[in-house]
């Protein structure tokens, strides 16, 4: 669900298959420029990406 007020800053995250986790940021901010990845408790591999820019739904 995404709030009215945080349109274009929600971030969901889903990895094999299942939403891992639902986030709020900040793209207007000089410090978000990037991603980064990290893995917890034991190694990991990243072995695919796909990342989608999401238009608005107010664009006609």
């Amino acid at each position: 669900m995404v709030l009215p007020g945080a349109l274009g800053s929600v971030v969901e995250v889903f990895v094999n298959g299942r939403q891992c986790v639902a986030l709020r940021v900040y793209p207007g901010r000089d410090d978000s420029a990037g991603v980064s990845l990290r893995a917890c408790g034991s190694g990991a591999t990243l072995r695919s990406l796909d990342a989608w820019q999401m238009g608005s739904i107010y664009d006609s």
